[in-house]
């Protein structure tokens, strides 16, 4: 086993040399007196160059997810022009303010339920009306409490944040 995790090493050392890492392998195999490795093996010893390259570009990939998350997003809004639904900000306040409604998810967790829809769709609504949807009586199927709950949740995140969200104030 130890023989094996040193050629993982080998592999994710060598890979950026001018040199091939795999003739890198071919000679640590022989070294080691290993069989030539089958092809799950290589597979394997990949992920060594797969750790070589996340802490190799591990500043890089920071950056990169702090620009795809929320304060990336409201850090480029203005300079880029674009208005921002802050539809995962509701979604976020919902679930820390009360958790036993964690189903805004499907099972599956990567695709919302008719509540998370609904919630969305309020957020949504917000956004380019710039008016409160408290009141309206269309629940699509979410208990009254529940949608209740949704339009304030999404009225008070985007009314109260127009400027952060670059979201024009107009009359309400």
């Amino acid at each position: 086993m130890v023989r094996y995790l040193i050629l993982g090493v080998v592999q994710g050392l060598t890979e950026f040399l001018p040199v091939s890492s795999s003739g890198h392998l071919v000679l640590a195999e022989r070294l080691l007196g290993l069989d030539p490795p089958g092809v799950l093996l290589e597979a394997f010893l990949h992920l060594g160059t797969l750790a070589a390259v996340i802490l190799l570009l591990r500043a890089d990939l920071a950056e990169l997810f702090r620009a795809l998350s929320l304060r990336g997003t409201l850090e480029r809004r203005k300079e880029i022009g674009f208005l921002v639904a802050p539809v995962g900000w509701a979604w976020r306040t919902v679930i820390s303010e009360h958790p036993a409604l964690h189903y805004l998810f499907l099972s599956d967790y990567n695709h919302p339920s008719l509540r998370g829809s609904y919630l969305t769709a309020c957020v949504l609504y917000v956004s380019v009306f710039k008016e409160s949807v408290v009141g309206n009586g269309y629940h699509g199927g979410v208990p009254e409490e529940e949608a209740e709950y949704f339009q304030r949740v999404a009225s008070r995140t985007v009314l109260d944040n127009l400027q952060l969200w670059n979201i024009p104030a107009t009359a309400r």
